[in-house]
């Protein structure tokens, strides 16, 4: 099974649960960014369950401006945001394929 979709936003990388006072949250921007991929994803699927076994992605970023972020953090965000959705579990992914390009149009 094959699913492809877009997500027409500037890619946002990862960032770690951050702590206040004794309770986690995530930023804002990861949250909105993780729920976006999701729906997309969810869309894409078009009610098929998720993928069993071993998987393979592959992602293509394309920021707006050269502004310094890591490759594996752009691909962490999505991948997690997938889960159970395209795939049972991120884990499961044997193959990863990324590219990161800028676009100043994007």
């Amino acid at each position: 099974m094959s699913v492809k979709f877009t997500v027409p936003v500037n890619p946002v990388p990862w960032a770690r649960a951050r702590m206040f006072g004794t309770r986690f949250f995530t930023e804002p921007r990861v949250a909105k960014a993780k729920k976006l991929i999701a729906m997309l994803a969810r869309s894409a699927m078009k009610g098929k369950k998720p993928m069993k076994g071993s998987s393979s992605v592959d992602l293509h970023f394309f920021r707006a401006t050269r502004q310094r972020c890591d490759i594996d953090r752009l691909c962490s965000l999505p991948l997690d945001a997938m889960n159970g959705i395209v795939y049972d579990d991120d884990r499961l992914v044997d193959i990863l394929i990324s590219t990161r390009q800028i676009d100043k149009k994007n």
